[in-house]
Parts: C-alpha cells; sequence; structure tokens
C-alpha cells in the first residue's frame, strides 16, 4: 500500500439471517466493558450490522470473539456493505405471471420477479397529536353564570370575566406499515408501499376490510412470486401473524438498517 493511500475499512456484521445474537453479549461487555445487559441491547438495536469503519485486524479479532458463543460474525469490507438506494413510492400495482408493474399513480414501470432481493415489511408506532385551539368560556363556567342570574335576579353582564377554556392537547399512537421492494442488479431500485395510501383494488374479490389485512394479503402474494427474495424481520412477523410488538422496529433508521444487512449477506453469501 502506498504511503498516501488510505487502509481499507472493514465492518463487522452477523453471519446468518434469523440467528440469536444474545450468545455474543457476554463477549462484546468484555471487549467494550459494560454490562452484559447494555451490550445485549447493543446487538439488539445494531439489527446485523454491528460495527463500522474498523481496521481489519480489529475487525477481524471482534468477529471472531464474538462468534465464539455461538452467534456467528464476519468481518467484511467496508466497500461491501450495501446502501439503499432512494425510495420511489408504489401506490398502484398489477401483477403478471413474468413481472411486477408498479408505479406511483399508474403501475407504468416493470420489475422481474426474479430480481427482486428484499421484502421488507415494517410496521412502526406513530405519534399523532391533535390540538384544540382555546375557545369561549367553558361550559362549566356557561352555567354557572347562568345560575347565578336566576337564582338574584340579577344580570351577571354575559359572559364578561369569565375565562375561556384552556387548549387541550390529545396524544395517541397508531401503527402505521410500510414494504420496501428492493430490487438488485447494477442499478438497483427501491419501491415502497405505504399501507394506508395503496391502491387495493388488485386483489379484486379478496379485498379485506382493514388496510392491514388486505397489506398481508399482497405481502404474501409478493412474497410467494419473488422466488429469491429475502424477509425482513417484519415480513416474517406478518405472514406468520405473530404479535406486531416482535417486529422491534423502534424508527425507519432500524428498518433500514436491517435492509442494509440483508442485502450485504446475500452478496458475500448469495444462494
Amino acid at each position: 500500500m502506498a504511503p498516501s493511500e488510505k487502509p481499507l475499512e472493514y465492518a463487522v456484521i452477523a453471519g446468518r439471517a434469523g440467528g440469536d445474537l444474545s450468545a455474543a453479549a457476554p463477549a462484546l461487555a468484555r471487549q467494550r466493558g459494560i454490562p452484559a445487559q447494555d451490550a445485549l441491547m447493543l446487538l439488539r438495536r445494531s439489527w446485523g450490522l454491528l460495527e463500522q469503519g474498523l481496521a481489519e485486524a480489529s475487525a477481524r479479532e471482534l468477529a471472531q470473539a464474538l462468534s465464539q458463543g455461538g452467534s456467528e460474525f464476519v468481518a467484511v469490507p467496508q466497500s461491501l456493505v450495501e446502501e439503499l438506494p432512494q425510495a420511489r413510492e408504489a401506490a398502484a400495482m398489477r401483477l403478471s405471471p413474468e413481472v411486477l408493474w408498479l408505479g406511483a399513480a399508474e403501475p407504468s414501470e416493470k420489475l422481474d420477479w426474479g430480481r427482486i432481493r428484499l421484502l421488507a415489511a415494517a410496521g412502526l408506532k406513530e405519534k399523532r397529536v391533535q390540538k384544540f385551539e382555546a375557545g369561549g368560556p367553558g361550559i362549566s363556567q356557561k352555567l354557572l353564570s347562568l345560575g347565578l342570574s336566576l337564582g338574584t335576579g340579577l344580570p351577571l353582564g354575559g359572559l364578561k370575566g369569565l375565562r375561556p377554556e384552556a387548549e387541550k392537547v390529545i396524544e395517541s399512537s397508531d401503527w402505521v406499515f410500510f414494504l420496501d421492494i428492493l430490487e438488485g442488479g447494477p442499478n438497483p431500485r427501491r419501491w415502497r408501499v405505504a399501507a394506508e395510501r395503496f391502491d387495493y383494488s388488485i386483489l379484486k374479490g379478496r379485498m379485506a376490510y382493514t388496510a392491514l389485512s388486505n397489506f398481508k394479503i399482497l405481502l404474501a402474494d409478493l412474497s410467494g412470486r419473488a422466488p429469491r427474495a429475502c424477509l425482513s424481520r417484519g415480513s416474517s412477523v406478518l405472514l406468520e401473524g405473530r404479535p406486531l410488538r416482535e417486529m422491534g422496529y423502534e424508527s425507519l433508521a432500524d428498518c433500514e438498517r436491517e435492509a442494509r444487512w440483508l442485502l450485504t449477506l446475500m452478496t458475500i453469501r448469495p444462494g
């Protein structure tokens, strides 16, 4: 290596999909000098992509140490860690035996089923805040004013001097679901289906009453037609009918980190 060249950086990733990373917690705790519980949390939040930007020797040492407990980790050149293309909206689809047609408004772009590498469905809890602006006097104050007026026979000047109701803020959280369809090849593309905005008319007589039920039917159709597609944890949870909390995603960043890891794993271990 020439003196001016930057040393090659490495990443440490989980070596197989669906594996239990908890066995690596004690080794990671020793490496980092942290409690085992904190190490376990780091492993779970890594979504398979544990470390990036390490020197080769450090990456290989870490991967070897973490693999001794029964989990499998590998050190790979940072250049092999996949990046995600910009997501395009897919609100409409048309399914044919050979290709999937999809697009934002009309299904005008085609995608060969065999080129779909990953179906990454996920559900996230979205916090929603509703604010109600302060208005005039509250109903209780109005009734009190009316009662005093009737009891004394004295006018109270309407509602003057009464305090307006305070602003009300109501917080709630709802599940929102989306699906990323990732294409392989030299010019990869990523399409995103937002469950609440998708046109489910392609399901015809199989359409259900809720967006989530229709979303599951669509996901099952796509996974059945894409023989080479890997499934994210969220996709597996939905297809197997497991509780939604088992997905474990806290943010969109978690979903995308998992997608990068799965794509990288398919690159270094095809088939």
